[in-house]
């Protein structure tokens, strides 16, 4: 369910964040996107949770402003995921573009995958720094933890 409200206040955020006027974006929705009869009153509309934002105006100022559809209806406060995962880790960019690419079902299917996958990458990744953090502590303790991590071209984690 699409909180308009939310939505409104979102979608005036993002065309304020522009600069742009109510009847600016609607100019340009209209020219740009082929999107008739939305005017300033329209926009106005929306950005007062007066009027629902149709599926076709989504879609644009999807592809405008480079926020998500999720945020941009309220069932998300991640503005930009994609950006976000970039920001975490620069190859999370190929990876994301590859699962835009899927149909939805397939799409769903590997997410779930890969969330099970990094659990257990987890689990994995918990146990061997335990492990590590106990070998440091034991060279640190004979007072041999440079000369050891010299000697095998490591640095054990602290």
């Amino acid at each position: 369910m699409v909180d308009d409200k939310l939505a409104g206040r979102r979608l005036r955020d993002l065309r304020k964040s522009r600069g742009l006027t109510q009847q600016e974006l609607a100019d340009l929705l209209t020219k740009k996107y082929n999107i008739n009869d939305v005017g300033n009153g329209a926009i106005s509309m929306y950005e007062t949770g007066q009027r629902k934002v149709p599926t076709e105006i989504y879609d644009a100022l999807h592809d405008l402003f480079g926020a998500s559809l999720d945020w941009m209806r309220g069932h998300s406060e991640i503005k930009n995921p994609t950006a976000l995962l970039i920001s975490l880790e620069p190859d999370a960019l190929e990876f994301a573009q590859k699962l835009s690419e899927l149909p939805n079902g397939l799409r769903r299917t590997m997410l779930l995958s890969a969330g099970e996958l990094l659990d257990g990458y987890m689990i994995v990744w918990q146990k061997n720094m335990e492990q590590f953090t106990r070998l440091r502590d034991t060279l640190e303790a004979k007072g041999v933890l440079g000369a050891w991590e010299k000697e095998h071209g490591v640095n054990l984690p602290d």
